[in-house]
């Protein structure tokens, strides 16, 4: 009985001294992959190199461009003309819209420019915002019209003072004459 009582402690003492070397071993493999000692087969996914997510800088833009639009609705921000392209200026940022107006208004291309750096919007540009633009270029053209028509009606009077009222009643004369 107690040779099978001492065998059985000596079963038990080998038992851990087994486990225990085999928990050191386990320790040592972790210490030498810390280490960079273990080799990793290429092109097979590895526990713990996960990946990382990269900055999307075209949405990041795209969402700048959606601020500036919205901005400039809400702030009324002034717009300044020229032939082929309007702009429109706060502080040291500038929206340039390029459009064309042969048949129907299109815009062509919109910058975005702040101090050095130059933006241009690619994606596809929500129908309310265009029809924003259209309706800045549309009242643009329309003052635009409204200002020549008078320049031209205040040149006119000045011609008709030059001309006389003999000129104008021997155009009336000429008119009645020919529709007999």
């Amino acid at each position: 009985m107690i040779f099978l009582i001492i065998s059985l402690v000596i079963l038990g003492l080998i038992g851990t001294l087994i486990i225990i070397k085999s928990v050191k071993r386990k320790s040592k493999i972790k210490k030498e992959i810390n280490k960079g000692k273990v080799k990793i087969k290429l092109d097979t996914d590895v526990e713990g190199f996960a990946e990382v997510k990269r900055f999307n800088r075209d949405k990041y833009i795209e969402e700048t461009f959606n601020q500036i639009f919205h901005a400039i609705q809400v702030d009324e921000w002034l717009a300044s003309f020229s032939y082929g392209y309007f702009e429109f200026n706060k502080d040291k940022i500038k929206l340039k819209i390029d459009y064309s107006d042969y048949d129907n208004f299109k815009i062509k291309s919109i910058t975005l420019t702040s101090g050095y750096s130059n933006y241009n919007y690619r994606s596809d540009l929500d129908e309310s915002v265009y029809r924003f633009f259209y309706n800045v270029y549309a009242n643009y053209i329309k003052k635009e019209n409204e200002d020549l028509k008078k320049a031209t009606d205040a040149s006119l009077v000045e011609i008709n003072k030059v001309l006389g009222k003999s000129t104008i009643r021997d155009s009336k004369i000429d008119q009645l004459l020919d529709s007999i």
